[in-house]
C-alpha cells in the first residue's frame, strides 16, 4: 500500500507562496502554538480529497469532515484570499509496482500476451517512489476554480507536464521527457529492442518530446501572462503556430494596452488586423498533444488519457511490420502512458480514500446504539463512527480494544462488553404457545430465532462488575475511546488526528503512544497528530531510545492473542540468561535485549522496531511570508537534534527552576 513520505504548499490557507515541505514517517506529529496553521495539513488533504476523488475543487462541506470540517470554497482556502494566485499542491509516495493500476482491459491484456509483451506491472518491477505536483487556479473566463498543471515523476525523473487554457478549451501534455529508466531501458520483447522512449519519439505526430513552450506555458498562467515578454519575444509568439492563435491575439491586446511606447502601438495595430483576419479560425489548433475529455489538467485515474485522433503517426514503414503486430506496440505505448501518468493520481487516490479524520472534540453516541445503513466517514470527524462499529466487530477487535483500555496500558477502568438480545413484542406468538397447555419447544425455538438479534453496547466497570452506559462515564474516557478504536480497526491507513491527547491524563497520554507504535509499525497505518502533548512525544523519544540500546531495537512479539492475560509491564527489560532462548511473553513487552541472542533478535522484520525515521516532528510557526514547517530531527539516543524554534517544551523547565 502507498505511503506518504512528502506533502509540499504554497499559497494554501495560512502558508504563503513560498513552498513548505511538510516530511511524513509512520508517526508524524505536528508542535506549535495555537492559531500557528497546524491543522493546515490536514485541511490541505481534505481539500486533495474533494478534488481528486470527487472533482469538487470548490469545496465548503467535506465528505471526510462533514460539518465539523468547512472549508468554505477555494477562496477561503487559497492564501490571502487572493484569486490571482495559484494553490500549488504535491504529494510524495512510496509505493511498489503493485499500487500502480493497470489501464489495460481483458481483451487488450490477451492482445499483448499474444505478442508476448507481458505484463505492463512488469515494465514497473522496481518502481519506489512517485511524485505528483498540482496548481490549482481561479478562472475567471468560467468563474471557478481549474487545475491549470498536472505533472508526475517515477522514482524522482520527470515523466510528464499537463496544462490547461485557463478557459478550459485547450488541455495538452505541454513536456514528455519520460526520464525514467522504465521508458529509456531498451525492451527485449519488441523485435527491434527499442525502448519506449524512442517508440514514442518517432510515433508521436508532434515531436513534444522535450519540449517546452514558455509561450503557451505562461498563456495557461491567468492574469498578465506576458507582462515580462520583451516587446520582440511579443513579435514571436504572432508567428507560433504552435499556440492557439485567437487566444493568443486577445492576450496580446490585452498586455499591449499596458504598454505606450511607439513600437507597442504599431504591434497592437498588427495584432488587431490579425483579430479580424483571423476570426472564423478555431482557437483551439494542435498544441503539443491535445487530450480529450478532461476538465482541466488533471487526468482520469480511472480511464487514462485520451488523446485526439491525430496524435499518432505510423510507427513502422510500410511493410516493415504486420499491421496487427503496429495496433499491440501502439496499444502498449498508450497504457503505459496510462499508468505512468494516470496511475500516480491513482496511488495517491487510494491513499486519500482511506484517509480518515478524527477531530479534537468528540461526541458521545446515543443510550441505543444502531449501527446506521448508510456509512460515511464523516461519522468519525466526532467520533461517533467508533461506537457504531462496536455492534458488528469481530469478537478478536473487542478483545484488542480491551487490551489496550485495560489495566497493562491504558488503565481506563473500564471493558467494551456487547450483550446480544432479542425484544419480544406484545402481540408475539410466543405468549400463546407459552400458555398453551403442551409446549413445543422446536417450535418455540424457532419463534425465538426468528426475532431479529439485536446489540446493545455498556462499558462494564474493572472494578465493581457494574455495566454502565457510554454517556454515563467521564469526559476524558468518551475522548480517548475513538482514538483507540481507530487505532484498532484500520490497517494500511492514513489516520489524522486532532488532539489525541484533549482531557486524558498525562499517564495514558505516554501509553497513548505506545499504541500509535504498534499500529503504525505492525498494521501499516500512518498516523498524523496535531498535538500538544509533551508526554506523548517523550514516551516516542524513550521508545527510539530503547530500541537503539546496545544496537538492539525495540521488538513486537506477534506470538500472544489479545485475549490472554500480561503480566509484562511497557516498562519492564528482558534479560534472560546466556544461553536462555529469549521468550517475549507479550505482545506489548518493549525489552532490552541483552544475550547472545543479539544478532537474531536484530534480523527480524524492521518494521517492528521504532527507529528515529518512523517519527517525523514539525514545529510549526507563523512568519512574515505566510506559516512556516520546521522538521526536527531525532537522534538514535531518543533525542531531538535541532533545537525546538521558540523555545517550546522549555516551559516546564522556566517553572521548575
Amino acid at each position: 500500500m502507498a505511503q506518504v513520505k512528502a506533502l509540499r504548499l504554497s499559497n494554501f490557507k495560512s502558508i504563503g507562496a513560498d513552498t513548505q515541505e511538510i516530511g511524513f514517517a509512520p508517526i508524524t506529529l505536528l508542535f506549535g502554538p495555537n492559531s500557528a496553521g497546524k491543522s493546515t495539513v490536514l485541511q490541505a488533504l481534505v481539500f486533495a480529497r474533494e478534488a481528486i476523488l470527487h472533482g469538487n475543487l470548490d469545496p465548503d462541506t467535506t465528505d471526510l469532515g462533514g460539518d465539523w470540517l468547512d472549508l468554505g470554497g477555494f477562496e477561503n482556502v487559497v492564501h490571502g484570499r487572493d484569486l490571482d494566485v495559484a494553490i500549488g499542491l504535491g504529494v510524495t509516495l512510496e509505493v511498489d509496482a503493485s499500487d500502480l493500476p493497470d489501464f489495460t482491459s481483458e481483451h487488450e491484456a490477451e492482445s499483448l500476451e499474444e505478442f508476448g509483451f507481458g505484463q505492463l506491472e512488469d515494465l514497473f518491477v522496481d518502481l519506489e517512489s512517485i511524485d505528483i505536483e498540482m496548481q490549482i487556479r481561479w478562472s475567471a473566463d468560467r468563474a471557478r476554480p481549474y487545475v491549470e498543471m498536472y505533472s508526475c515523476k517515477l522514482d524522482g525523473e520527470l515523466t510528464a507536464v499537463i496544462r490547461s487554457t485557463t478557459d478550459g478549451r485547450q488541455v495538452y501534455i505541454d513536456e514528455m521527457p519520460l526520464l525514467s529508466h522504465f521508458f529509456q531501458d531498451p525492451l527485449d520483447f519488441l523485435d527491434d529492442d527499442r525502448s519506449l522512449y524512442e517508440i514514442l519519439s518517432e510515433s508521436l505526430s508532434q515531436s513534444i518530446v522535450e519540449r517546452s513552450s514558455r509561450g503557451m506555458r505562461d498563456l495557461a498562467g491567468g492574469g498578465r501572462p506576458y507582462a515580462s515578454f520583451k516587446i520582440e519575444e511579443l513579435e514571436n509568439l504572432i508567428d507560433d503556430e504552435d499556440l492557439p492563435r485567437q487566444e493568443v491575439l486577445q492576450t496580446l491586446l490585452e498586455e499591449l494596452g499596458h504598454r505606450s511606447t511607439r513600437r507597442a502601438a504599431d504591434l497592437e495595430r498588427r495584432v488587431r488586423s490579425l483579430v479580424t483576419s483571423s476570426a472564423g479560425r478555431s482557437s483551439v489548433d494542435q498544441v503539443a498533444i491535445n487530450l480529450r475529455n478532461q476538465d482541466g489538467a488533471l487526468p482520469s485515474f480511472i480511464s487514462g488519457l485520451v488523446f485526439e485522433d491525430d496524435a499518432w503517426s505510423k510507427i513502422y514503414e510500410e511493410g516493415e511490420m504486420d499491421a496487427s503486430y503496429e495496433r499491440a506496440v501502439r496499444l502498449l505505448l498508450r497504457r503505459a502512458l496510462d499508468t505512468a501518468i494516470c496511475g500516480p493520481l491513482a496511488c495517491f487516490s487510494s491513499v486519500l480514500e482511506g484517509m480518515n479524520y478524527i477531530g479534537p472534540l468528540r461526541d458521545l453516541p446515543p443510550r441505543q446504539i444502531e449501527v446506521p445503513k448508510t456509512k460515511t466517514t464523516s461519522r468519525w470527524a466526532k467520533g461517533l463512527a467508533a461506537w457504531e462499529l462496536l455492534p458488528g466487530m469481530e469478537p478478536q477487535s473487542i478483545d484488542e480494544i480491551n487490551y489496550w483500555l485495560g489495566e497493562n496500558c491504558l488503565g481506563s477502568g473500564y471493558q467494551v462488553h456487547l450483550q446480544k438480545f432479542r425484544e419480544l413484542p406484545n402481540d408475539s406468538p410466543i405468549y400463546e404457545l407459552l400458555d398453551s397447555d403442551v409446549i413445543n419447544p422446536r417450535g418455540l425455538i424457532s419463534l425465538i430465532e426468528d426475532l431479529p438479534e439485536k446489540t446493545r453496547v455498556t462499558l462494564r466497570d474493572s472494578e465493581n462488575g457494574l455495566s454502565v452506559m457510554p454517556q454515563d462515564i467521564g469526559v476524558g474516557i468518551s475522548q480517548l475511546f475513538p482514538v483507540v478504536v481507530a487505532s484498532v480497526h484500520f490497517n494500511d491507513a492514513l489516520v489524522s488526528i486532532e488532539q489525541p491527547e484533549l482531557h486524558v491524563h498525562p499517564r495514558l497520554q505516554t501509553e497513548l503512544a505506545d499504541m500509535f507504535i504498534r499500529y503504525a509499525l505492525d498494521s501499516g497505518n500512518q498516523f498524523l497528530l496535531e498535538t500538544h502533548s509533551e508526554h506523548l512525544m517523550l514516551r516516542l523519544l524513550r521508545r527510539v531510545r530503547d530500541s537503539m540500546a546496545s544496537g538492539i531495537p525495540v521488538i513486537v512479539s506477534e506470538s500472544v492473542s489479545m485475549s490472554e492475560s500480561f503480566d509484562v509491564d511497557f516498562d519492564r527489560s528482558i534479560a534472560p540468561e546466556e544461553d536462555e532462548d529469549i521468550e517475549i511473553t507479550s505482545e506489548r513487552a518493549f525489552p532490552r535485549i541483552t544475550s547472545g541472542s543479539e544478532t537474531e533478535a536484530a534480523n527480524m522484520a524492521r518494521r517492528d522496531y521504532l527507529y528515529p525515521e518512523h517519527l517525523a516532528v514539525h514545529y510549526v510557526e507563523p512568519a512574515k511570508k505566510g506559516t512556516k514547517f520546521s522538521r526536527l530531527r531525532v537522534s538514535e539516543d531518543g533525542d531531538f537534534l535541532d533545537e525546538w524554534p521558540q523555545g517550546f517544551f522549555e516551559e516546564r523547565d522556566d517553572e521548575l527552576f
